[in-house]
């Protein structure tokens, strides 16, 4: 067994280090889907769910993928399974799928045809967000607005991440410890470059229409927990002051699961503390993940200090 992470790259296993792409491929030029999955217990959560978009991402760039289900799965399993021998039994992972649309024809060998596809894992960093359960995260606002979906449509998980980049730079020069929050070109709050956004008024949960943000999978998970709390749950277009006068503000991603909000632009939310409802849908999502998912960030983002 090799002694590091192994990557599936086009119809092969290889040692991750071994691993590389052409210089020559799309994906180098955004021109690619992802997917970021997550693993409770060392197995993936969701990962049906995850797999549907990403089909349906290549599908809308017309990269055509000859992958069933079953060899998405088989591929997926024995990239896991291998990393998850060398992390321990307690360590966690991220799955990254990608599908490009492989070569540039101007550059492609003669010998290479169809998409770049490549599965790989890494450890989850649980010293990004392990306090953040407990004492929320900050948000900014920037300048910077969401590429309008005329442009980019919203519903396509795609590796280009520039403007997020550009976007959290920004932030983290107003608040070292915050990530950036888009608006739309209407001034409406959309997402962050990791997450879906929620705001709770009147123990109802909102959050911004599908038309402009990305149909995450862990708002999917929420959307289901609230209908299991018998929480009422809508999407609807939020503004900022409707945000700073929430009675609490949260967000989703694959990684974290989900997290409180308690400071926009400098300014509290709500009471500045994370809120009821947010504890009560960890809560259920703990149970969906057979865990403790705060206490396990905190125990494994000690590890990671050692």
């Amino acid at each position: 067994m090799s002694a590091e992470p192994i990557v599936y790259l086009n119809g092969e296993y290889l040692a991750a280090s071994q691993a590389s792409v052409s210089l020559a491929d799309w994906g180098l030029h955004g021109v690619a889907v992802t997917e970021m999955t997550r693993t409770f217990g060392q197995r993936c959560f969701r990962l049906d769910d995850h797999l549907d978009r990403l089909n349906a991402s290549a599908d809308q760039l017309g990269i055509a993928v000859d992958l069933l289900r079953d060899d998405w799965h088989k591929i997926t399993k024995t990239v896991v399974n291998h990393h998850a021998a060398l992390v321990g039994e307690t360590g966690e992972l991220m799955v990254n799928h990608v599908i490009s649309a492989g070569l540039n024809s101007m550059n492609a060998a003669p010998n290479h045809s169809g998409p770049t596809i490549y599965v790989r894992t890494f450890p989850l960093q649980f010293s990004r967000w392990a306090a953040k359960y407990q004492k929320g995260q900050h948000l900014v606002v920037p300048e910077m607005r969401q590429i309008p979906a005329e442009c980019l449509s919203p519903r396509i998980k795609s590796r280009n991440r520039l403007h997020w980049y550009l976007a959290d730079r920004k932030a983290r020069e107003i608040d070292a410890d915050a990530s950036a929050l888009l608006l739309d070109l209407e001034g409406h709050l959309t997402e962050t470059s990791a997450g879906n956004f929620f705001i709770v008024r009147e123990n109802t949960i909102l959050t911004p229409r599908s038309e402009v943000t990305l149909g995450g999978i862990s708002r999917m998970v929420v959307r289901d927990i609230a209908q299991f709390l018998g929480v009422s749950y809508e999407e609807q277009n939020i503004t900022l002051p409707e945000a700073l006068s929430a009675d609490e503000v949260f967000t989703s991603s694959t990684g974290y699961c989900v997290l409180p909000v308690t400071k926009i632009d400098g300014r509290p939310v709500g009471d500045g503390r994370p809120g009821a409802v947010y504890q009560h849908i960890l809560e259920t999502w703990n149970m969906m993940a057979g865990l403790d998912i705060a206490a396990q960030a905190v125990e494994q983002s000690v590890v990671e200090s050692q």
